[in-house]
């Protein structure tokens, strides 16, 4: 084999071997529900401290099935920030938050070390389930020759809010029973009951 396709050959392994990370595709407003699949909803919002250089910079929530399926939650900038995925019943948890850079090459991922949000919750088929609101922030850090992206989780919490804004977004998926199953703080504790 030549040194030529020796090379390619390197960098096709290393491009197979990387980190990547794919988001979950969330689904439209006017999506009509499915009657096998259950709906994670909630809101991910994301904060640039600097346009520039960190455009291509995102972060999400990972959930995790029984059966070791991902579903990664995008954190967004424009927008109300809800989105909903549809998944198939089983046991699901929220893992982690990963950092990702806008060509899907994870710069990692970091444990949340909450048992309210990384409890296992069932999901079943015909219902929506709120999983809270997250918000996220990203930044830089100057390096000698370098910048250094930084992604923080700020907060994590429930709304009230979030509920009424997902059925009015969503109209015939907010139709369906509503649960939570996590045990979240009010993000407002004068004004949301996280019931």
């Amino acid at each position: 084999m030549s040194r030529k396709y020796m090379l390619m050959a390197g960098i096709v392994a290393g491009l197979l071997l990387c980190g990547c990370a794919n988001f979950s595709a969330p689904l439209p407003p006017e999506q009509k529900t499915d009657t096998g699949s259950g709906y994670l909803f909630g809101r991910f919002t994301l904060t640039r401290m600097h346009k520039m250089l960190l455009n291509t910079m995102r972060m999400g929530i990972n959930l995790q099935s029984e059966s070791g399926e991902h579903y990664l939650l995008e954190f967004s900038e424009q927008g109300d920030g809800i989105s909903t995925i549809a998944v198939p019943p089983g046991n699901y948890r929220v893992v982690d938050m990963s950092a990702v850079y806008g060509d899907g090459e994870k710069e990692g991922s970091w444990a949340i070390n909450d048992p309210n949000v990384t409890t296992t919750f069932q999901v079943a088929a015909g219902k929506a389930y709120y999983i809270g609101d997250y918000s996220g922030t990203v930044n830089k850090r100057l390096r000698p020759m370098a910048v250094q992206g930084l992604w923080y989780l700020n907060t994590i919490g429930c709304s009230d809010q979030t509920i009424l804004d997902f059925k009015a977004k969503y109209p015939d998926i907010g139709q369906l029973p509503m649960v939570r199953p996590l045990t979240l703080p009010p993000k407002n504790p004068r004004t949301d009951t996280c019931q």
